[in-house]
């Protein structure tokens, strides 16, 4: 596709996926709203778009009989939906992918309307239903996505292996940027003395993939009089299983989805923060909100958390799925007050001074400017 003149544009149009928008908890939506709060804070226009009636569709999924018709309606309009969503304003489409939105790049190019992709994996890390037919569709569906993507003017990719994935599958390389995800760093308030903190916290969700057994196998190996808690949603049963074979049920305590401002709280009350496991390509937002909050914080050892971290300057890092290695670095901290401190303070200031949501606007706009120009007003920022 050819570069358009660059033609200085008034903002940028956040299109927000209905199964994004309808948990407004979750990481996805968090990412968007609070990229879009960083334009608005440099004084740039930004807004974002939902789309009601599909959003309504789509929680009548499970409706029996009728729920999946109502559901493939809507993918049915989706990528319409997005493509005339686009089309009203001045404001630069910025449309966070996923792979049922291809057919609104195709349609956006025909017309010349320049747009930004924002990707957190394609058809290569998460293959839907699709990995269920024959392989030769699944094929057929990635080459179409990754043409698909060719078609936008900016892809904003959340870390660089994902940029480095993309290039590989042949996008060039002057329209893909690597911009991380981010936090809000909250002025650092009365500091928690460290004789007043306890436990080990895990924040997130409890799927398979998340490897929270480990953190429970890592305890097995401390103190008796460790304490770790575990924040968030999805099915326990099994860990709780787990802790009752390894003997130590009585030494982690389950607190289920706990609200934004608790979870700070915990933050700066815990003597640890860990982090059991990660995918090989995303930007886990725990990873920024657990080195703002000041404590230590122990991570797996792999490329898209070496890309923000250094071992033994802002965290210490386990070799993944070592669960003996985990226990070691645990109980390295628990017994170092000196280290905790150094490590807690290097990871905030880290945070605090490249990875703000704010950081996060600037690097986006910088990238949006590079290929297509992008003029942010000096104060307000109101759509």
């Amino acid at each position: 596709m050819s570069v358009h003149k660059v033609t200085p544009v008034g903002g940028l149009r956040f299109v927000a996926h209905p199964s994004v928008a309808l948990d407004e908890l979750a990481a996805p939506w968090i990412h968007l709203n609070e990229t879009a709060g960083g334009m608005r804070e440099l004084g740039c226009r930004a807004v974002i778009v939902r789309f009601g009636m599909l959003e309504f569709l789509l929680r009548r999924r499970g409706v029996p009989v009728v729920g999946p018709l109502l559901g493939a309606i809507s993918e049915l309009l989706l990528p319409w939906a997005v493509f005339l969503s686009c089309l009203t304003s001045d404001h630069i489409p910025y449309i966070r992918h996923y792979y049922d939105l291809s057919p609104s790049y195709f349609l956006l190019a025909l017309v010349r309307r320049r747009f930004v992709v924002e990707v957190n994996a394609t058809l290569r890390e998460e293959t839907h239903l699709l990995s269920r037919g024959p392989s030769f569709l699944l094929r057929a569906a990635r080459r179409c996505e990754t043409a698909a993507l060719r078609r936008a003017d900016v892809v904003i990719t959340v870390s660089d292996v994902m940029r480095a994935r993309l290039l590989e599958s042949g996008l060039d390389a002057t329209r893909v940027f690597a911009v991380h995800n981010g936090c809000n760093c909250e002025p650092d308030g009365e500091r928690v003395p460290e004789e007043q903190t306890s436990g080990i916290l895990f924040v997130g969700n409890f799927k398979r993939w998340q490897r929270v057994e480990l953190l429970i196998d890592a305890l097995a190996g401390l103190e008796d009089d460790t304490r770790m808690l575990l924040a968030g949603r999805g099915a326990t049963a099994s860990l709780r299983a787990r802790t009752d074979e390894l003997g130590v049920a009585d030494r982690v305590e389950f607190l289920g989805p706990v609200d934004h401002a608790s979870v700070q709280n915990l933050m700066r009350r815990s003597r640890v923060l860990v982090l059991a496991h990660s995918n090989d390509y995303g930007s886990p937002m725990k990873l920024f909100e657990y080195l703002a909050s000041g404590r230590p914080v122990v991570l797996p050892d792999i490329p898209v958390l070496r890309e923000v971290v250094t071992h033994e300057e802002h965290a210490l890092l386990f070799r993944p799925g070592d669960h003996q290695e985990l226990t070691g670095c645990l109980r390295r901290l628990l017994g170092d007050r000196e280290l905790c401190l150094s490590l807690g303070s290097r990871g905030r200031a880290l945070v605090c001074s490249e990875y703000t949501w704010r950081k996060n606007a600037e690097r986006t706009v910088a990238a949006v400017s590079s290929r297509i120009g992008l003029r942010c007003r000096g104060g307000g920022g109101a759509p």
